[in-house]
């Protein structure tokens, strides 16, 4: 599905155009008599964000994670001149954030696949080596949710990790991988994950 948005605003002082899209693909499927399962999801959009601003706000000494070091002897508290503390009887000054009312436009996408690996049924039943393989079973999923302010080639491919810190808007990945033994029984069975 791919759906692609050209509007011109007019209720502004002067006449803005403004393009968004939305775009998704799903997909399962299974190979090798479901020995092989594939389940893919990719969605790629444009949008917009609120932006987010912190502040430093000053709490009782001890309190805090953060101290004030006025690095260009002002007076003023800058946001560059806070640092974490290393030694938390120090802290007075905590991080907040707040909601603004500016938007930025974002560039998203979304991607999970998940792979799982199964010997075939009918080997469920069989003695030897086809047996003791139909005892074994894998899940693997990687998961990639990334929302970029300027790139978006870099938004709309889940396998770039190296974001530029200002492009960043938020970024959540996950892997993990369960490997199961003796999954079918009903006596025991043992799950690793990674």
């Amino acid at each position: 599905n791919i759906t692609y948005r050209d509007r011109l605003r007019t209720d502004t002082i002067s006449q803005k155009k403004e393009n968004s899209f939305a775009s998704n693909f799903d997909y399962s499927g299974s190979i090798f008599n479901k020995s092989i399962r594939l389940n893919t999801y990719y969605e790629a959009a444009t949008g917009q964000e609120q932006k987010k601003d912190f502040y430093f706000l000053k709490v009782n000494k001890g309190t805090g994670n953060y101290v004030w070091n006025d690095y260009n002897n002002n007076g003023i508290e800058e946001l560059d001149e806070f640092e974490q503390t290393v030694f938390s009887d120090l802290g007075e000054y905590i991080k907040l954030w707040r909601q603004t009312n500016d938007y930025i436009k974002t560039y998203y996408s979304r991607f999970n696949q998940t792979i799982n690996l199964n010997a075939p049924s009918s080997w469920n039943k069989k003695s030897g080596l086809k047996g003791f393989i139909s005892r074994f079973s894998d899940q693997f999923t990687f998961k990639s949710e990334k929302k970029l302010q300027n790139s978006p080639l870099n938004a709309y491919n889940p396998f770039i990790l190296n974001v530029v810190d200002s492009d960043l808007v938020s970024l959540n990945q996950t892997l993990r991988n369960a490997f199961v033994i003796n999954q079918r029984s009903p006596i025991w069975s043992n799950e690793i994950i990674m």
